[in-house]
């Protein structure tokens, strides 16, 4: 098996996180591959934001509150403990205004930041540094987007660090549950 389709295959979501620190050279290797990605006219729209401890912090206890006041804490719970211990959390910005003065659609645009946010997800997975894509956090996208980024728009945040617990990749789907014939 080549080493990219081995790389793929080992790619899991990883929601368990130990101490262990992810250097911040690693997290720039990490985010060079995110660049790398193919984008829609290839504008690269992406922005990353690397989060220093009492930043991280605030964005948990922002989101915290956000479902606290919402009613809604049971969903959260979950990303809560992840953001918390993950060593490096990273925001996914979208650099879009120049694409609307210019009468684009933003659809192709969503795309590729998905495609830079997988190239990052896999080169962490290469480097033997688990990672997660969260979205549940857009629940405060604007506070985010004042805070960190005023003229981007929010797209999700990335968890980085050393899985606590091997687990094995969740189940997917077979190749024949997908194909349309």
């Amino acid at each position: 098996m080549d080493e990219c389709k081995r790389i793929i295959e080992k790619r899991k979501s990883v929601r368990n996180f130990n101490s262990r620190e992810v250097k911040i050279e690693q997290i720039y290797d990490i985010l060079d591959s995110a660049r790398l990605a193919p984008s829609a006219k290839n504008r690269q729209p992406w922005k990353f934001y690397i989060l220093n401890e009492t930043e991280k912090n605030r964005v948990i206890e922002l989101f915290s509150q956000k479902l606290r006041k919402e009613n809604d804490e049971e969903t959260g719970i979950a990303t809560i403990k992840i953001m918390k211990e993950c060593n490096k959390l990273v925001l996914a910005f979208m650099d879009y205004k120049q694409i609307k003065q210019e009468g684009h659609r933003l659809r192709p645009y969503y795309f590729s930041m998905g495609a830079s946010i997988e190239n990052a997800l896999l080169r962490a997975t290469e480097l033997g540094i688990g990672s997660l894509w969260v979205y549940d956090i857009v629940a405060i996208e604007d506070e985010l987007q004042e805070i960190f980024a005023k003229d981007l728009m929010f797209i999700s945040a990335l968890c980085f660090g050393f899985e606590d617990e091997l687990l094995p990749r969740a189940k997917k789907k077979s190749l024949e549950e997908i194909i349309i014939n």
